[in-house]
């Protein structure tokens, strides 16, 4: 097994991961280090970016375009189908769906990820700003 060298850089990508909850893509973890960190490459982001994930330490989001998730707790998300942006929900984690999904499948079922589609609250109050405009 191959052992893993602490790394500056990964310190610092996991760091930005786990400081905000926008759930960054790796542009955009790239864009927010960069200018303190000249040397660093988008290559560098992503490569660390999947260890990083692989290891547990964050959460990939299988969007149309990975994001990251610095809360590794099983939660649910939304993706705004108007913007794209993805948010965390506080509903709870369903254990018991597991079990009823391993109950109705010969499938080992050990956790499951919840994204719902939808309109975030800011597009949604944009899209009433526009057609309060468009009645008058």
């Amino acid at each position: 097994m191959r052992t893993i060298r602490y790394s500056r850089q990964r310190e610092l990508i996991l760091q930005a991961v786990q400081s905000t909850d926008r759930h960054p893509t790796a542009e955009m973890v790239y864009n927010r280090l960069k200018k303190d960190n000249p040397g660093l490459s988008l290559g560098t982001v992503y490569r660390n970016l999947n260890y990083l994930s692989d290891s547990g330490q964050i959460m990939r989001l299988n969007t149309p375009i990975e994001r990251y998730d610095g809360n590794t707790n099983p939660h649910a998300h939304l993706r705004c189908t108007v913007c794209g942006a993805v948010f965390d929900l506080d509903v709870p984690y369903d254990n018991a769906l597991d079990c009823r999904v391993n109950d109705a499948s010969p499938h080992l079922i050990r956790c499951h990820e919840l994204m719902f589609y939808g309109t975030c609250a800011q597009c949604a109050a944009q899209e009433q700003c526009d057609c309060e405009i468009a009645a008058n």
